[in-house]
């Protein structure tokens, strides 16, 4: 289908240019960088990992060809224009970069743009990048830009995504972050995240315009209620009278789902024996939990819920419309600032606009009000359980679950990358961490019935990050360990596996392709980066990996049995993982736990491995997020809108359901981020069941509670 210009764009004068890197200067008020007249073009673009392109005449929005690009089944499926060694590109003049879009598609599509200034740097977050994403609906075409002059670090002002820019009519925003020199670019980039399936988009008039800077763009953001000041939506509100009225409409909707036990259970099917715990079990070729009055039981819950909704005031407080006085009975919801992963102070004040909104809603005893509020949603919804750090609702002890922790954090670490940092299990004082916060966490809930388990860990840097990773990305943790010196409990196990293997030092550099002198200098100062990984460096690596994973899963699973004989040890919440360090959780723990995002269904030629673990797998964060509410971002993974949301629920969450090794799922989480940013990191994203005024998602609510009503049946027919 051809799609014409709005009426705002077709009055712009593009100067044609195919090669801005010429540096011409354009009297106009755009740059055209490509039109995709000729075949020619089609030689300045590299494609990588299952990307291709092709000129077609269909979705022209200028001249009589456009470009068809084809994101095939990989990890970052790409097109890349590179500026020439050494002559960057310079679009200070014209910082907006923009292109039309055309999904002939039956399906939503994802995808996302990156614009580079230099190589990449760590310190501690990536920098020289500017990234956004958008999603276009299936049959869908449009104009769809990043303002690379206009945006600021969101992370500098405590949020990992910032506020719209100046609306642009009959153009998208495409969501993003980080910050680039506009002019001294050296590539850019189209690519669509981890497509389960091939897709194609086309792409036409790929042109630079105008940036509109627009002065106090982060100031008065923020409402008395928290929501975005700047816009208006279904569901928003406007006075505290609507926080009543809200309550007062859903209250006769929330209905117990049928056919649940008091643990949420399956009441109606099979019955075991009753044990008094939770414990799993195969059955008829699909895995389940057993609650513990016998019942089949498939967990469908929430990260969460919590209270505790802080974003940063200290240094921000011209992006508030409204903050209590010293007087004011909501002064209450200010805290003095935590630990901060990431954000613009370390110290100072915070504010919790949910804690505040429910206090408006409920008055002064809020928190009972809001326990029984949550838990009603919550069996309403058909959810079962809960997991995270901090459960709010654990103290009702009415709702099963699952409860993260990690060991104390005296011993020693390997520098991975990743979140940070990966235990040294080699280390004695690993083992005694543990013991120490799982007798003093772990034990006192043996006994408690409703606690279904416990994971241990969170997105730790095991290596690899997909089962499509690299050589180097797959051993960086064995390699990191080689990096370190002699004081390395890790690093002195490791060597003293190779001294063993290879006995004389000549045998050893050989096979790895060095020059080492002596196995003393090997495990005293760190070891170069090797110039390339032959086959022998990748086999110890990989027996490195299955060493370093089965010492802390055992270490793990014998402190946590001991603390809690009756619990179930679920896993460590893989995000990055390797084969090694899989086999390792599916040896030593009850089920092993995976925090998956950018997907819409456990496809068997990615996720295959997982029948062949041997144990049950709990899917322990995934979430789609949207912009349309008055969210500043999506999270990861981003859709349209709230039917999108929907329909993505609906999606994912039954494919987890006809997979027979799953044994359930957690929806990351049960509210919405601070728009501002989570104190923590900044994370500010629309990803909850619930907004910050505590108002539910109807059209999310609606797709949860059709699903999980038929929840048992559907995993019992799973094949």
């Amino acid at each position: 289908m051809t799609i014409r210009l709005c009426a705002a764009l077709a009055a712009l004068a593009f100067t044609p240019l195919c090669a801005y890197a010429q540096q011409a200067a354009s009297a106009g008020s755009g740059v055209l960088l490509w039109s995709f007249e000729s075949r020619d073009e089609l030689s300045a673009i590299k494609a990588t990992d299952g990307a291709s392109a092709s000129l077609v005449s269909e979705g022209v929005t200028q001249g009589k060809s456009a470009l068809a690009a084809r994101f095939e089944k990989g990890v970052w499926p790409t097109l890349k224009w590179s500026a020439p060694a050494g002559s960057p590109w310079d679009w200070s003049r014209h910082a907006t970069l923009a292109f039309d879009v055309d999904n002939p598609s039956d399906a939503s599509v994802t995808f996302d743009v990156r614009v580079d200034d230099g190589p990449v740097a760590w310190s501690p977050k990536m920098m020289h990048v500017h990234s956004g994403s958008a999603s276009i609906p299936p049959h869908g075409a449009g104009t769809y830009f990043v303002d690379l002059a206009a945006a600021d670090d969101p992370g500098e002002r405590g949020m990992k995504c910032p506020p719209p820019s100046m609306p642009r009519p009959g153009m998208i925003e495409m969501v993003g972050s980080g910050l680039v020199d506009p002019s001294h670019i050296i590539a850019y980039s189209l690519f669509v995240e981890r497509p389960l399936k091939p897709v194609t988009l086309i792409f036409d008039n790929i042109r630079l315009i105008p940036s509109v800077v627009v002065s106090g763009r982060n100031e008065k953001l923020v409402d008395r209620f928290g929501q975005f000041a700047k816009a208006d939506w279904p569901g928003k509100v406007h006075d505290d009278a609507d926080l009543a009225k809200a309550w007062v409409k859903e209250r006769p909707s929330l209905f117990a789902v049928a056919d649940r036990d008091e643990y949420g259970g399956w009441s109606s099917g099979p019955q075991l024996p009753a044990t008094g715990t939770f414990t799993t079990v195969k059955r008829d070729g699909r895995w389940w939990f057993v609650d513990p009055s016998g019942h089949l039981f498939w967990a469908i819950g929430v990260n969460g819920p919590v209270i505790n909704s802080a974003t940063v005031v200290t240094g921000r407080e011209a992006m508030f419309t409204w903050l209590p006085g010293a007087d004011d009975p909501l002064a209450k919801h200010f805290a003095p600032l935590g630990h901060v992963f990431a954000g613009p102070v370390k110290s100072g004040q915070t504010y919790d606009f949910y804690s505040a909104n429910l206090e408006r809603k409920f008055g002064p005893g809020y928190l009972q009000s809001w326990r029984d509020e949550t838990l009603a949603r919550m069996k309403s919804w058909g959810m079962n359980s809960m997991s995270g750090w901090n459960l709010d609702l654990q103290a009702a002890n009415a709702i099963p679950f699952i409860k993260n922790l990690g060991p104390a954090n005296r011993h020693a670490k390997i520098p991975a990358g990743g979140w940070g940092p990966m235990d040294d299990p080699w280390d004695p004082q690993f083992a005694v961490d543990a013991e120490q916060r799982f007798r003093a966490e772990v034990a006192p809930l043996d006994k408690n019935p409703m606690c279904i388990g416990f994971l241990v860990g969170n997105e730790m840097s095991w290596g690899g990050g997909n089962p499509e990773a690299g050589p180097e990305a797959h051993y960086r943790l064995a390699f990191a360990a080689l990096s370190l010196n002699g004081d390395s409990p890790a690093k002195r196990y490791f060597v003293e596996t190779l001294r063993k293997k290879y006995g004389d030092i000549s045998a050893f550099n050989q096979a790895w392709g060095i020059s080492e002198s002596d196995w003393d200098s090997v495990l005293a100062t760190p070891l170069p980066k090797l110039p390339s990984l032959t086959e022998s460096a990748q086999a110890d690596a990989s027996a490195f990996l299955a060493a370093h994973a089965r010492q802390w899963f055992h270490v793990i699973h014998d402190q946590l049995k001991n603390a809690a004989p009756s619990k179930l040890f679920l896993g460590c919440r893989f995000a990055d993982f390797t084969p090694e360090a899989v086999a390792a959780a599916g040896e030593y723990a009850d089920a092993v736990s995976f925090n998956i995002y950018h997907t819409t269904a456990l496809d068997s030629s990615r996720w295959g491995f997982l029948q062949a673990i041997g144990k049950p797998v709990i899917v322990t964060e995934w979430h789609f997020g949207a912009v349309d509410r008055g969210m500043f971002g999506g999270g990861l993974g981003l859709v349209r809108d709230q039917a999108g949301r929907a329909a993505s629920y609906q999606a994912f969450a039954g494919n987890l359901l006809d997979n027979p090794v799953v044994i359930g799922e957690q929806w990351f989480q049960y509210n919405d981020q601070p728009l501002t940013g989570r104190s923590f990191d900044g994370e500010n994203y629309n990803i909850g069941f619930v907004s910050v005024a505590d108002q539910p998602y109807p059209e999310l609510v609606a797709a949860a509670r059709a699903l999980n009503a038929s929840a048992y049946a559907r995993h019992a027919a799973s094949k």
